[in-house]
């Protein structure tokens, strides 16, 4: 696969239209990262629809908007300089696997620390706990991990080529944006009704 001639020898192809004239690197993190986010908030509708567990979905949403801001931002700079003069494809890959072993050993953290905090739970514990914490960091490390690499996957792949289509930009955060106040208002609004009831 070979570049368009307009864009500079740097510039490796990443989506562009032949005639297009290169956009800002801000402006390809921005859509990257509304496609990642956009492409992980429907894998957690997915899993929270089978589950049938809206709130699970909507914890979910707001721990991956968090890492997302916290940790996926500064990462993706960081990559994103270091991978410039890689082919394509090769930097997505990059982008997949970094993101699935940091977050993966994150959600492995996390799991393994919420299953013994449920084990220690007077109400967990009377009933039992389903599983180990060794096998809840394995799950949750996977799940936060594979979650992750294809949000990074995505947004690094299509992310540059976005950024040229400022309506699907907009509507991509528009998404982010909704399900995210829709997250906080049901974990936060809600817990302060049921506290004062």
């Amino acid at each position: 696969m070979t570049n368009p001639t307009n864009l500079p020898d740097h510039h490796y192809y990443r989506g562009f239209p032949q005639h297009a004239e290169p956009t800002s690197p801000r402006a390809q993190l921005v859509a990257g990262l509304g496609a990642a986010l956009t492409v992980m908030l429907i894998a957690e509708a997915i899993l929270g629809l089978i589950l049938v567990q809206l709130m699970l979905f909507l914890l979910l949403a707001l721990l991956t908007v968090g890492l997302t801001a916290l940790i996926g931002i500064p990462l993706a700079i960081y990559l994103d300089r270091r991978t410039s003069r890689l082919a394509h494809a090769r930097a997505s890959i990059i982008f997949g696997v970094v993101a699935f072993v940091l977050f993966g050993a994150w959600g492995a953290f996390l799991g393994y620390s919420l299953v013994s905090w449920l084990a220690t739970t007077p109400g967990f514990a009377e009933a039992g706990v389903i599983v180990s914490a060794g096998v809840g960091a394995v799950f949750l490390g996977i799940y936060l991990g594979t979650t992750f690499a294809m949000g990074a996957v995505a947004g690094r792949f299509v992310g540059p080529a976005l950024s040229l289509r400022r309506r699907l930009v907009i509507t991509a955060w528009s998404l982010v944006g909704a399900v995210t106040l829709l997250a906080l208002y049901f974990w936060f609004f809600t817990q302060f009704a049921s506290a004062e009831l």
